[in-house]
């Protein structure tokens, strides 16, 4: 079964980065702290995650991908 995934980003004024919280119809399924980086480019990095809808076992390769792609920025 596939999945329509949602993102939602949260600014950690503590620390100066953001979380990722990541969603499949609804449920929290992932959460990612620490991320330091522009905003933006977390959310254009994000929107790929949205784009099409994916097996649970999938989402995992596509994080991989993204977090080594957000902290080579």
């Amino acid at each position: 079964m596939k999945y329509y995934y949602s993102v939602e980003t949260e600014f950690l004024h503590d620390n100066k980065t953001y979380g990722i919280k990541i969603y499949a119809d609804g449920n929290l399924v992932e959460y990612i702290s620490d991320v330091c980086c522009e905003e933006r480019a977390i959310r254009e990095l994000c929107d790929r995650l949205t784009e099409e809808a994916l097996d649970p076992e999938q989402i995992y390769d596509v994080l991989d991908d993204l977090l080594s792609e957000l902290y080579d920025l």
